[in-house]
């Protein structure tokens, strides 16, 4: 059916009928094109407009047409549907019926044609899916899905709450304790077992373990205080120690004790015992203290330290920090032996030191680096300290610091030794392929009161033979000089640089001081 053609019969007009039109224009039946009975025309000159909801005024169709004016049919003004948003317009043709006004401004839409030509026909137009109304829907659908789901579980767990309360009923009285009989007592206790212990007694001359190391030799470590007369009765320093005799005898770093006047050893329970020193060797960063009152002390069970290997597990035991982490214990390995590097006082130590990863603090110096024996093989002394370095811990050699230890506490200081008077360091063989020099010991400084100054060895002269004896480190020299005594005359091989081409090996016979 054509919408815009329809014509009723019993809406015919004088007004729509009597019109002034051109000869060539054909009369309108305006009965048959007025709206029907139940939709009364709208006003002359005028017409209506579709509303955006789809619907027409008084239900008819798209709109009425407006009057004949000479010239034909003429846009006229047109009235908006009361409170309505105008979505379309129509004119009226007298060949074709409505039609869509011809103006720039208007457009067709075929969704509200369509939607009012299946109001008009009996036609359910089609609505727009909701997506909001979708969402909401597929949400109360889950809610619903998850409460059946609840619901379920609940009666599983119901149903097996019921079971064990049945099972508990069954329980005869008489296994009952009076615990359950008390409603204020758990349901259910649980209980910590006792772990198995392997061996109570210490194992003597047998690997331990890292608890039964740290058992049996802590109560050998102590703590050192020292305190200085300038600074009234405040501590001024702290460090470890470990207890050589039974009598008090205390070995320590010489570092820990240095600028001291008063010293104060704490043993392994927390007891201060006052302390004398006895003596310090700074060349080897050794000292040794002498508890006052001593009795039923614990002495250390020493070491050989010329067996440890490298990647052999040690522990050390000391107060890193002082008394307030007094007794840590640390675990590492040997990283490596026969270390050269200078003493706290920035002087060469003579000695070669351990190397461990084992941790080592400010307050460790002094205390016990020990193996998985319980032996002390290492005092322990330094560690380097910058950016970029971890775990690089350094102890000294029991077996090297025994024979001054001893000497110390027999003569007050380390007697017999004997020195060039030089400060010096070790060229190896990496320094030696990046610089090239040759191996041997590097003069850095000479002492004024040594014979070297006579002799015209300068700053930088390698000392690479001792006696024709090949040195290579600051260890083979002080080898090579504790087999003399102070008064002893020694031959030294030494290369100078003179240029980037040229070099002067030449020999020097020297006297050796004594090392006080």
């Amino acid at each position: 059916m054509n919408l815009f053609n329809e014509y009723d019969e019993n809406n015919k007009t004088p007004e729509n009928e009597a019109v002034d039109r051109p000869e060539n224009e054909p009369a309108v039946n305006a009965q048959a094109e007025a709206p029907p009975e139940q939709s009364p025309a709208p006003p002359v000159n005028e017409y209506w407009v579709q509303n955006q909801n789809g619907t027409t005024p008084h239900g008819y169709g798209q709109g009425y047409r407006p009057p004949y004016q000479p010239g034909g049919y003429q846009q006229q003004p047109y009235r908006q549907w009361p409170d309505h948003n105008t979505s379309q317009q129509y004119q009226y043709n007298p060949n074709s019926g409505w039609q869509q006004p011809q103006h720039d401004h208007y457009q067709w839409n075929f969704q509200d044609y369509d939607k009012a030509a299946g109001s008009r026909q009996g036609e359910k137009p089609k609505r727009k899916r909701n997506r909001g109304l979708v969402v909401f829907m597929t949400a109360l659908i889950c809610v619903l899905a998850a409460g059946l789901i609840g619901m379920s579980m609940f009666g599983v767990i119901s149903s097996f709450t019921a079971d064990l309360e049945n099972a508990v009923a069954e329980i005869p009285a008489s296994s009952v304790t009076e615990e359950q009989d008390n409603p204020a007592a758990p349901a259910v206790q649980l209980e910590t077992a006792s772990r198995p212990q392997v061996s109570e007694a210490l194992p003597i001359g047998e690997k331990m373990t890292t608890p039964q190391v740290a058992r049996a030799v802590s109560p050998s470590v102590v703590g050192v205080v020292q305190f200085r007369p300038d600074m009234t009765i405040a501590e001024t320093g702290e460090g470890s120690g470990i207890i050589m005799t039974a009598d008090g005898y205390i070995i320590t770093n010489a570092h820990v004790v240095a600028g001291g006047t008063d010293f104060k050893v704490i043993l392994h329970d927390g007891t201060p015992k006052d302390a004398d020193l006895i003596g310090a060797d700074p060349l080897t960063d050794l000292a040794v203290l002498k508890i006052n009152d001593a009795s039923d002390l614990t002495p250390a069970v020493f070491g050989d330290s010329n067996q440890i290997e490298v990647g052999e597990q040690v522990i050390a035991i000391g107060n890193p920090g002082g008394k307030t982490l007094a007794g840590s214990v640390t675990q590492g390995i040997v990283s490596a032996v026969n270390r050269e590097i200078p003493n706290a006082a920035n002087l060469p130590m003579n000695i070669p030191l351990i190397q461990t990863d084992a941790a080592i603090n400010p307050g460790n110096s002094g205390g016990a680096l020990v193996n998985q024996y319980g032996q002390v093989i290492g005092i322990n002394s330094s560690k380097i300290v910058a950016h970029g370095f971890e775990g690089i811990g350094f102890a000294i050699p029991i077996s090297e610091a025994v024979p001054i230890v001893e000497d110390i506490v027999n003569n007050g200081r380390v007697t017999g030794r004997v020195k060039l008077g030089i400060t010096a360091r070790a060229i190896d063989e990496i320094d030696a392929r990046n610089t090239g020099l040759v191996m041997g010991i590097r003069i850095e400084a000479i002492d004024p009161d040594s014979d070297l100054n006579n002799k015209g060895i300068q700053k930088f002269d390698i000392i690479t033979h001792i006696n024709g004896e090949r040195i290579f480190t600051t260890g083979d020299l002080r080898g090579n000089l504790e087999k003399h005594r102070p008064g002893d005359r020694v031959t030294l091989t030494l290369y100078r640089a003179l240029g980037a081409n040229d070099n002067n090996t030449f020999d020097v016979t020297v006297t050796l001081m004594e090392d006080k």
